[in-house]
């Protein structure tokens, strides 16, 4: 190429420069544009992932709690799955949200027959003295625990001599000022358990034996004190939902922290060690779910009780997070704390968001009952607050006075919890509230023409089942949950042992929409001499009744009535034995069923019942646990 070729090129390639500069200057824009488009996608993903977490939340304010934490209770149905509680007044009531949903858990996967005494209630109070044991605070699951020293006589009673075990657990504390005493199967010394010690609470020592209906005593010790909290009767390999209640009414966590004063005939406590208290609930690896709900009671202590609340409420999250558990916190309904006008109403609201904000806790899922139940401030609302869920009366607008109970809800109030409990662990709700009622709606719904009248057997065990048209089936728990077979409770007479009342209401007058029905007074059932009382046999009868009802032995020839699930019934200040499932509904709604289990040492022992009775029914059994079931 010539000098002047070369030059032409030169001056073409200065021709193309404004374009490349206009290019290069377009790629960089372009380049600015991806970047800060990049960034700006970067934040639209972080938003969008915090507005999912929002929305996480709000579903579950809305909805309720996810599942995720609360799946291992499935594994009840092949293994012991053990429940433990931390409540006041509000869950440890009778009728008892809480208490419900446990009934049914155990209906659905089944009841590991494990029954648990609680010591510090024993023989019917938390202030009584029993054979020289006094009830003492204490900063552990139930707050109250039995104190026995030499002066002491061995430790009796109605929830001890007669239970269906083959593993006994005894719960106790450690004091610097405790002895050893004894634990007794049968007339024989099975082990002792040394309470000296520094201070600790929920200890255990296990002693096994055969299988069957044992009695149990304490010894008290030789020197130094006994500090007895619980007593556990179990049977090993069983399968199913055990609960661990560490409730009392009128508790609040601060008393985990510092003893409780004192009431009645009790003897003032030992002061708590730093986390004693706190961690014998949730820091012992005793329990496959922890479930905690306290606020009213800490809310009633006033602002000062913020910090030891809150502390509180981190070290159950902690030692619960550490122990690898799932933690359910129930947010109490707030009652009459929920007014504005109460002197508390701040320290609720601050203790219950302090509660919902636990929910960032990966293990932990909180229940909002509060949220649940209360329909706004405002006055009127207020007032239907009352209305809906509580029983307190004469409730004033203007400056939302009111008489009676706005603290404790009503069963109404209870349907809330029992229907978010129920969706929580993934298991239907039951039509019935009150948990005496839940425990036997399971045969509620049995179709007719389960005709029998034969022998055969639960576990190798014979038994004797009848059953007319019209029977009720029944089937085991807990070990032999998953048999197919079971007794059949009849409508009509066995060997006349219900004939009298069977014919008694097919000619009754009195009815209603739910069908034929009698009001007893004391009504006397005969147990007769149909029974090998000798041999172990029992008497299982059912009754369709409504309302308030009161089951109770004679004492003659001891008869004893027992629970659905081979456990004995309390004893009367007569030494009779007793039932009373509550006012579970009222007298005029729809019936359920009630089955107690009826023990004597000798036949022509009789029982009564007061009430309103629609049907009743009866079985004969070796098997000394039964309990209605679901139809099959």
């Amino acid at each position: 190429m010539g000098a002047s070729g070369a030059f032409s090129a030169v001056l073409n390639d200065l021709s193309n420069l404004p374009q490349a500069v206009t290019d290069a200057q377009a790629a960089e824009a372009a380049a600015t544009a991806a970047k800060n488009a990049a960034e700006t996608a970067a934040a639209s993903v972080t938003a969008a992932a915090a507005d999912i977490e929002d929305l996480k939340t709000q579903a579950r304010d809305i909805e309720g709690p996810s599942l995720r934490p609360l799946a291992q209770v499935q594994r009840a149905r092949t293994g012991k799955f053990r429940l433990k509680f931390a409540s006041t007044s509000i869950g440890n009531a009778s009728g008892s949200g809480y208490r419900a949903a446990v009934e049914q858990l155990k209906r659905i996967h089944g009841d590991a027959q494990t029954y648990v005494v609680s010591l510090g209630g024993f023989a019917g109070s938390y202030e009584n003295t029993v054979n020289g044991w006094v009830k003492q605070p204490y900063g552990g699951p139930g707050f109250v625990r039995l104190r026995g020293d030499s002066a002491s006589t061995p430790l009796t009673g109605t929830a001890l001599d007669a239970a269906y075990f083959d593993t006994l657990t005894v719960r106790y504390s450690k004091e610097l000022d405790g002895g050893t005493f004894g634990v007794e199967v049968d007339g024989v010394v099975v082990g002792s358990v040394d309470c000296n010690g520094a201070q600790g609470y929920q200890n255990q020592a296990t002693f096994t034996v055969a299988k069957g209906i044992h009695a149990v005593r304490l010894i008290p010790p030789a020197s130094g004190y006994a500090y007895a909290e619980f007593v556990e009767f179990a049977v090993a390999g069983a399968a199913g939902i055990e609960f661990l209640d560490g409730s009392l009414g009128g508790s609040s966590l601060a008393n985990m922290v510092t003893v409780r004063a004192p009431s009645g005939a009790q003897v003032a406590g030992i002061a708590i060690g730093a986390n004693v208290g706190l961690d014998s609930y949730f820091g012992v690896d005793d329990y496959d779910m922890a479930v905690l709900a306290h606020i009213v009671n800490d809310a009633g202590l006033g602002a000062g009780n913020l910090p030891t609340f809150k502390s509180a409420v981190d070290r159950h999250v902690d030692n619960t997070r550490k122990l690898g558990k799932p933690l359910l916190v129930v947010v109490e309904a707030g009652a009459h704390y929920g007014r504005t006008v109460d002197a508390n109403h701040a320290t609720f609201v601050e203790m219950r968001d302090y509660l919902l904000d636990q929910r960032r806790h990966s293990h932990v899922t909180v229940l909002d009952w509060h949220g649940e139940t209360w329909l706004g401030d405002d006055p009127a609302s207020v007032g239907k607050t009352i209305e809906l869920y509580y029983a307190a009366t004469n409730y004033n607008p203007a400056d939302q006075s009111y008489s009676g109970d706005f603290t404790h809800p009503t069963q109404a109030g209870y349907r809330p919890l029992l229907a978010a409990l129920c969706i929580t662990f993934g298991i239907p709700i039951p039509r019935q509230t009150h948990p005496a009622a839940v425990a036997q709606d399971a045969a509620k719904d049995i179709p007719r023409g389960l005709s029998v009248d034969r022998t055969t057997s639960i576990a190798g065990v014979a038994t004797q089942f009848y059953g007319p048209p019209g029977a009720v089936a029944l089937r085991a728990l807990g070990t032999y949950q998953h048999v197919k077979d079971g007794a059949y409770v009849s409508p009509a007479a066995l060997n006349n042992r219900t004939q009298g009342v069977v014919d008694a209401l097919a000619a009754s007058v009195t009815s209603n929409k739910w069908g034929k029905y009698i009001d007893y007074n004391a009504q006397i059932l005969s147990l007769g001499t149909y029974v090998d009382w000798a041999a172990g046999e029992r008497m299982v009868y059912t009754f369709r009744v409504a309302g308030a009802v009161t089951v109770r032995g004679s004492g003659v020839n001891g008869t004893r009535l027992y629970s659905a699930d081979g456990q004995p019934f309390p004893m009367d200040g007569n030494g009779r034995s007793y039932f009373r499932p509550g006012d579970v509904n009222a007298i005029d709604e729809e019936p359920y069923l009630i089955s107690v289990i009826v023990g004597a040492t000798a036949g022509n022992g009789y029982f009564d019942i007061t009430g309103r009775v629609f049907g009743i029914g009866a079985a004969k059994s070796l098997v000394p646990v039964l309990a209605p079931a679901a139809p099959y």
